[in-house]
């Protein structure tokens, strides 16, 4: 399957429905966000792992209310493309050969689509941690 398939058919998919679902619970969200830190490891993802590490971070400010400036739209594409990351059973299975290429080339896919979102977010967290080395 090449990339702009797999995209075409990932936005198209259920992913996005069940991305919608789980946005309003936080603690659904939460769990999605400690799921995939766990993955941060696996081999195939390597290449995205600081990519994945910022969507994780950026849905569990999202769930605990440490960030609350972001966009709907952009935290449904994010949580869609962590759910699909965490499921073992996706578009191309995780256990086939190049079974994670998918997954990365979803995750870089979505960075590059959210990047004014996740630059806003990232600049967000920059000034969080600052004013917390501040307050010490």
């Amino acid at each position: 399957m090449n990339k702009q398939s797999l995209i075409r058919r990932f936005t198209k998919s259920a992913w996005i429905e069940r991305a919608k679902a789980v946005c309003s619970n936080p603690k659904k969200l939460q769990e999605i966000a400690a799921l995939v830190r766990s993955m941060l490891g696996k081999g195939g993802l390597r290449s995205v792992r600081s990519k994945l590490s910022l969507l994780a971070a950026y849905v569990r400010d999202v769930a605990t209310g440490n960030y609350s400036g972001y966009n709907l739209a952009s935290l449904i594409f994010i949580v869609a493309t962590l759910l699909y990351v965490a499921s073992p059973l996706d578009f191309v299975p995780d256990f086939l050969p190049a079974g994670l290429l998918d997954d990365a080339t979803l995750i870089a896919w979505a960075f590059a689509k959210l990047k004014k979102e996740l630059d806003i977010y990232a600049h967000h967290k920059e000034q969080s941690q600052t004013e917390e080395l501040q307050a010490e």
